[in-house]
């Protein structure tokens, strides 16, 4: 199965970057899914999202767009209304081949200033958030594709300020990935991480646009 993969096109912020990562593919390719892992736009401008999907298709042919919400999307559920052909996952899970994609803003082990001070229960949200993610991935094991914004490890925040690795990732999270050995994690808001790691026997992607400047393509058995 052949996946491709964005996140983090802050559209209109990075329009440049993202049409210049269209560009390279060169011909057509065609695709089983779209994953799309957050902060497709700016600052909740959910108007900007039917267009940064339109460019994606003129260049990937896809049976299925399937995107997470980001940080910077604040009402993720409004997308669904304005692009129907993105089936946005808020913490549910869709079907693709032999595959579950579990889609998910993530986890933080350090909820930000930000949330700490405007989002009620915010620790609670995240614990419990975690306990449906490990319930996913126990349930669906090695046919499980794990789709967040927020890193599933610190191992792909290498480069970015170890100080805030709380605030951009799990090591909660990362536990149960190595314990339950999903087909992939796929993730962004990173943008000065680390393109690859492995955790336990999965392998873990930050496709975050500024940091691969290109879309990334994927094959799972």
């Amino acid at each position: 199965m052949k996946i491709a993969c964005i996140s983090d096109v802050h559209f209109p912020v990075f329009k440049e970057t993202f049409l210049k990562a269209l560009e390279k593919i060169g011909k057509r390719e065609c695709v089983d899914a779209v994953l799309l892992a957050g902060d497709v736009v700016n600052r909740n401008l959910l108007r900007y999202y039917p267009a940064v999907v339109k460019y994606l298709k003129r260049k990937i042919e896809c049976e299925k767009i399937i995107a997470c919400p980001g940080n910077n999307e604040f009402t993720p559920e409004k997308i669904v209304d304005i692009c129907p052909d993105v089936t946005m996952l808020i913490d549910d899970v869709e079907r693709v081949g032999k595959y579950y994609v579990y889609g998910s803003v993530g986890v933080l082990d350090k909820p930000t200033y930000w949330q700490e001070k405007n989002v009620r229960n915010i620790r609670e949200i995240y614990r419990e958030r975690l306990e449906r993610i490990g319930k996913f991935l126990e349930r669906y094991g090695e046919r499980a594709i794990l789709l967040t914004h927020y890193a599933p490890t610190y191992k792909t925040l290498l480069g970015e300020s170890p100080s805030a690795y709380p605030s951009l990732g799990s090591k909660r999270l990362e536990r149960l990935v190595e314990k339950f050995n999903p087909a992939i994690c796929i993730h962004g808001h990173s943008h000065h991480g680390s393109k690859f790691a492995v955790v336990g026997k999965s392998k873990v992607v930050n496709v975050a646009l500024p940091l691969w400047k290109e879309v990334v393509f994927l094959t799972l058995p």
